[in-house]
């Protein structure tokens, strides 16, 4: 899935991303953040978790748990963005995106709910 190329707003510094599990198995999801701001050869940019911990790809999400990733946006001057998602399609597992502002507070025009990613061939 991808959420198409989004700008990022004025005040954001980090894309965050939340991924929910609620099946009764444990789920493997894999969370890209593409930098597109040379609108051409995107930068995969780091996707960390918990204190600015770098994240090991897939990541096994335990049945009913989320985890929040999160890449930081500002510091790497990053104005056009990508992500995208790789996991089984299992109905159970749910994204969501959104830009926060240095200060954690979620940032108006940059939210992509499940139901807006774009489904994608992610076999590249």
């Amino acid at each position: 899935m991808s959420t198409g190329i989004l700008r990022r707003e004025i005040n954001t510094y980090s894309a965050v991303i939340y991924a929910m599990n609620i099946d009764k198995l444990p789920q493997d999801v894999t969370v890209e953040v593409w930098n597109w701001t040379s609108y051409s050869n995107p930068q995969k940019l780091p996707v960390l978790i918990g204190m600015e911990n770098p994240v090991v790809f897939p990541y096994r999400l335990q049945p009913n748990n989320f985890a929040s990733f999160y890449t930081f946006l500002t510091p790497a001057n990053v104005l056009f963005y990508e992500i995208r998602i790789r996991y089984s399609g299992n109905k159970n597992v749910i994204f969501n995106s959104f830009g926060r502002s240095q200060e954690l507070e979620a940032q108006e025009g940059d939210t992509v709910l499940q139901y807006q990613f774009n489904e994608v061939d992610t076999s590249y």
